[in-house]
């Protein structure tokens, strides 16, 4: 009886986790920027996401724990820009957005 339950809490807790979850969304100088963690058991990762109507612009997500791990995508006027880095369980990582 206890590892039939343990075992569903745990699908139940996969099966929430497995989507992206977004830490913040916040209009920023004109755009609209999120980012978070995507929970997939089979990808897990972070991202960063912005939009703006009138500017080039990009979205950036790098690890605070392994140089070098990152991802800085540009998009034009009306696009959305959108960097995903796959990330180890815990790990810190830092997100950004700019011109």
């Amino acid at each position: 009886m206890f590892k039939t339950s343990r075992k569903l809490a745990f699908l139940l807790v996969l099966l929430t986790m497995s989507f992206a979850v977004p830490v913040l969304a916040i209009s920023v100088e004109g755009g609209e920027w999120n980012y978070g963690g995507h929970h997939d058991p089979s990808n897990w990762g972070a991202y960063s996401s912005y939009y703006h109507a009138r500017e080039r612009h990009y979205a950036r997500v790098s690890s605070t724990q392994r140089p070098g791990k990152s991802s800085k995508v540009y998009a034009g006027p009306g696009g959305v820009a959108y960097a995903f880095i796959n990330t180890d369980i815990g790990e810190h990582v830092d997100f950004g957005y700019g011109f």
